[in-house]
């Protein structure tokens, strides 16, 4: 049966006229929180991809918590990767200061890689998962990468960037699109010691639907990372949306699997630690 479920509105402010948007859905305000990070492209609205994640977390009695990148949803400002991993650590403080205690902490793609880089910090959240995270920026599409570093398919991406954004990410102007691609090359991978116990969920695609083949590389990394009561696991036939087939609608995310079910029953048992 499905629940009834409520949302709360709320604006952060991380630097002067920045609006930071999160929304709070729940069902019951007694449940514990999730703060949730999007993946490139994702914003805090209904319209979000993570959106059928929220809904199934809600209904499994969780309240979660969703914050739009910079220029997303309803957010202001200007997109970066450190600007993305600031604000993620800021609404998770945030979040325990309204709570009281800590909040869960998950994220996806990029979000899960934002997630991973402040993890070193115990104090920010009581359990957390990445899924289908990236320990590097350029993981999943290095030829891209390789072509950017070329000024004029830089400029290029830039412009398109300005004039299509990226599902909900929007670009005010093409050198606010370059500011961003220039952020995904200097970002660094993660490589901190993770100092809460993590469930991580590696896929077999990357985000453009191609066969992920260094899977074994990447959860070894992945392990080296992780602290105790932590875990780790493979869906080698599942996508970067988490559906059995790739499908350009991101709309699809923890949608169209047969192992989504699966997948969300370990998730709460591993975040209320009943392993």
């Amino acid at each position: 049966m499905k629940t009834k479920m409520y949302q709360e509105e709320e604006f952060l402010h991380p630097e002067t006229e920045v609006d930071l948007e999160t929304r709070t859905y729940f069902s019951d305000r007694e449940y514990p929180t999730i703060v949730l990070s999007v993946g490139l492209g994702g914003s805090a609205g209904q319209d979000s991809s993570v959106y059928n994640l929220t809904s199934r977390l809600v209904n499994s009695g969780y309240q979660v918590k969703v914050f739009s990148p910079r220029n997303s949803g309803r957010s202001t400002g200007h997109l970066t990767i450190d600007n993305y991993i600031f604000d993620n650590e800021l609404v998770l403080e945030d979040t325990a200061q309204k709570n009281g205690e800590l909040a869960y902490a998950m994220g996806h793609s990029l979000g899960g890689y934002s997630l991973a880089r402040i993890l070193d910090k115990g104090s920010l959240a009581k359990r957390a998962v990445l899924l289908a995270p990236l320990v590097d920026i350029k993981e999943q599409n290095p030829e891209i990468f390789k072509l950017l570093k070329n000024k004029n398919m830089k400029r290029m991406a830039a412009h398109m960037l300005e004039l299509i954004g990226l599902d909900s990410q929007r670009f005010s102007h093409v050198e606010d699109a370059q500011t961003f691609l220039d952020s995904l090359e200097k970002a660094s991978p993660c490589n901190s010691q993770l100092s809460v116990p993590t469930y991580i969920l590696l896929v077999g695609k990357s985000n453009t639907g191609f066969e992920i083949k260094n899977l074994d590389q990447l959860r070894q990394h992945w392990e080296r990372l992780q602290t105790k009561e932590s875990e780790i696991e493979i869906y080698p036939e599942l996508d970067h949306y988490f559906a059995e087939q790739n499908l350009p609608n991101r709309k699809n995310f923890f949608r169209n699997s047969r192992h989504t079910r699966k997948i969300l029953d370990h998730i709460d048992n591993f975040l209320r630690q009943v392993i």
